[in-house]
């Protein structure tokens, strides 16, 4: 499953209900072990593909969180042509979450 997920201290809960009603999508959760944070996260893949990709296409990252951003993209790109579902698909994933592909880990 890929999700897309930020996380705020609790006093910008605001901010994240903000960016989910913009967006059209998500959840926020409170998690019981980080009861001073909030997420706002992204389950469906649809949502993920046509309102949160297109959004960072058009609203660029700068710096590692881009190069962050770009990988989830590829991930993203192959679960939709369901790459993913093949050994060489998931070697290619873990060869992007680990940074080999780009060097950066």
């Amino acid at each position: 499953m890929l999700t897309f997920s930020v996380s705020q201290h609790i006093r910008d809960l605001l901010l994240l209900k903000q960016i989910k009603n913009y967006l059209g999508c998500g959840i926020i959760e409170q998690i019981s072990t980080r009861p001073n944070f909030a997420v706002f996260v992204v389950y469906k893949f649809n949502d993920t593909f046509d309102k949160i990709l297109p959004f960072f296409e058009s609203n660029l990252l700068l710096g590692s969180k881009r190069l962050d951003y770009l990988d989830f993209q590829s991930v993203a790109n192959m679960m939709k042509e369901k790459a993913h579902l093949t050994e060489k698909g998931i070697n290619k994933i873990f060869q992007i979450k680990s940074g080999m592909n780009t060097g950066r880990k």
